[in-house]
């Protein structure tokens, strides 16, 4: 079946993951995170879109990103990635494949999910063992909604607003909701779309795609 982000040509939003060929590492040290950081930068602004989570590890990194009108995920990601590819090249003189010939995207519904699969992505360092807190980790965008770390990648989340009125109750409520959702075993990382039953209804019915849910379970670590 092709890929999701082929069919749904309007405006969704999509938890993208990609990872090194044969997961090899991606990133080796600050610069390259930082690198990585401010093509994301670049390209926003090339082919606009919406950034609201992501998270950076070694040998991969997830974005939950809504592409603005007339753009789509495989443009973006393929911007993204050749840009990045060139920089790794010319520092490490590597030859070859540097990521895995596919990413993988899954559409998230917005109302009900939208929050979750942020909290999901911002703790995969900690489930894969780099972190013991999502604190500890600085690849991500926690800080920005824990914290209120000043992040011009990101585009706040458009659920985060209802945790509180004011920023300082609001930041200490998506803190209580992430311990929340570690302890959870739902996971955002495979299917083809992740919503509710109507929601999965209107999928089947509109485009004729099957949810193809994994089991469920705890999340694999994503190492």
């Amino acid at each position: 079946m092709p890929r999701i982000a082929r069919i749904i040509k309007e405006s969704g939003v999509f938890h993208v993951i990609s990872r090194g060929n044969n997961k090899q590492n991606i990133f080796h040290d600050e610069q390259d995170f930082e690198k990585f950081l401010e093509i994301l930068d670049l390209h926003k602004k090339a082919k606009p879109f919406y950034l609201y989570h992501y998270a950076l590890l070694n040998n991969h990194f997830h974005l939950l990103l809504e592409p603005k009108a007339g753009q789509t995920i495989s443009k973006i990601l393929q911007g993204i990635k050749l840009s990045y590819v060139y920089h790794y090249r010319k520092k490490y003189s590597y030859y070859g494949h540097l990521f895995q010939d596919r990413f993988k995207s899954i559409l998230i519904q917005k109302e009900d999910y939208l929050l979750s699969c942020g909290a999901y992505i911002e703790l995969n360092p900690v489930r894969a063992g780099i972190a013991n807190k999502p604190e500890g980790y600085p690849y991500s965008s926690y800080y920005f909604y824990a914290h209120g770390q000043k992040n011009p990648l990101i585009e706040p989340n458009p659920f985060y607003p209802g945790l509180a009125k004011s920023s300082e109750v609001r930041q200490k409520r998506y803190k209580e909701f992430i311990e929340s959702q570690l302890k959870k075993k739902e996971s955002y990382s495979a299917g083809n779309y992740i919503g509710t039953k109507r929601f999965e209804k209107k999928m089947k019915d509109l485009y004729g795609i099957e949810k193809n849910s994994p089991k469920r379970g705890r999340p694999k670590k994503d190492v």
